[in-house]
């Protein structure tokens, strides 16, 4: 019984650490795609939607390592 429920436990930390990174890469997906269709619709210049996805890239790659 104590070792299922250390590896409960354990697991359980670990579906959490999952679920808020899969949040916060659809927050920057969302962003992205926000920038985009601000560029599309005139509201921003090409070079500040560069920008910003640049910045999203940079945050999304510091997620794979």
């Amino acid at each position: 019984m104590v070792l299922n429920d250390v590896y409960a436990m354990k697991t359980r930390n670990v579906r959490e650490e999952v679920k808020l990174l899969q949040s916060k890469i659809e927050k920057i997906q969302t962003r992205r795609t926000t920038a985009r269709d601000l560029l599309l619709s005139g509201t921003i210049e090409p070079q500040e939607c560069k920008e910003i996805k640049t910045r999203r890239d940079q945050q999304l790659a510091s997620f794979e390592g």
